[in-house]
């Protein structure tokens, strides 16, 4: 190995244990509840968790941590490999390095996403199931085992451990509260304040109230499955747009390669081609957001 690429490898290690360092005081620092430090006892510092600290920053909440480690491998893999490609070795090192520590987080949110997808998709039969229930004089337990034996998989999946919790003795709100985190969206948080006033309220009137909190959601519910329908060319061409300038740099490496390697072996075409990725980050970003507001909306 030559004396440069020995100090290569060196200020590489350097650099990624800096970046790395930067990267989870950042985190730590955001994270902090200021609050709840200066109303908590002063205690001594604890050892630094490593496994803790990759949970918080991947955020997992009880989620496969094995899986997340594999996930990080690969992102960082990949993110150093491309940044090398583009960006030389330490732009590599610093790619590689985010995409270590956000690539989990952002494949996590994804699963949510979907898992949120598909339960809202079935959430409007769990619906119908206990308002038409508790319309024939049931109460809350008998809707929410009429929609655990009838609704739509994962629904009923959810449905059926609330029954199972509320034949155990837990409180409806709190069943209902468990079932707001595990699928973190409008609909379970709405559905969890109407149980709770429902609990604390009493009586007919409640049932009454409990009703229409159903009625409202069901109907929409309705309206989000009618507006994704009505959106979904616009989501599908905010797509093709995002990729339509890796799908020209692909057609360009096989006509003219020459000029392809000509960003990446000069100086020059190194800083286009950087400032290049930056703005093709911020418009797929920006892309991305707007998708998002769509299936939000």
């Amino acid at each position: 190995m030559s004396d440069v690429a020995l100090l290569g490898l060196i200020l590489g290690v350097a650099v990624c244990l800096a970046l790395w360092s930067l990267l989870v005081g950042m985190h730590r620092l955001l994270s902090r509840n200021r609050l709840a430090e200066a109303l908590a006892p002063r205690r001594t510092a604890a050892p630094i968790n490593l496994m803790a600290e990759l949970e918080n920053l991947w955020g997992l909440k009880g989620g496969d941590f094995d899986r997340a480690l594999a996930e990080a491998a690969l992102c960082g893999l990949g993110g150093f490999s491309t940044g090398t490609l583009f960006l030389g070795l330490f732009g590599g090192i610093a790619v590689g390095l985010l995409a270590f520590g956000f690539g989990p987080r952002l494949l996590a949110g994804r699963r949510v996403r979907g898992r949120v997808k598909k339960f809202r998709a079935g959430l409007e039969v769990a619906l119908e199931i206990m308002l038409a229930a508790l319309e024939a004089g049931g109460g809350l337990q008998d809707a929410v085992r009429e929609a655990a034996r009838a609704a739509p998989y994962p629904v009923s999946e959810a449905f059926g451990r609330i029954r199972e919790k509320l034949e155990g003795g837990v409180r409806a709100k709190d069943a209902f509260a468990d079932l707001a985190r595990e699928v973190p969206c409008r609909e379970t948080e709405e559905l969890r304040d109407g149980i709770e006033l429902y609990e604390s309220v009493g009586g007919a009137q409640a049932l009454e109230f409990l009703r229409g909190v159903i009625v409202t959601l069901r109907k929409g519910l309705t309206v989000a499955t009618q507006t994704g329908q009505y959106t979904r060319g616009a989501k599908t061409t905010g797509v093709m747009v995002g990729l339509a300038p890796l799908g020209f740099l692909a057609v360009m490496m096989l006509i003219s390669p020459d000029m392809v390697r000509a960003l990446v072996a000069t100086g020059r075409g190194q800083v286009i081609l950087g400032v290049s990725c930056v703005v093709y980050l911020f418009g797929a970003w920006m892309v991305w957001q707007i998708i998002q507001g769509i299936e939000e909306f």
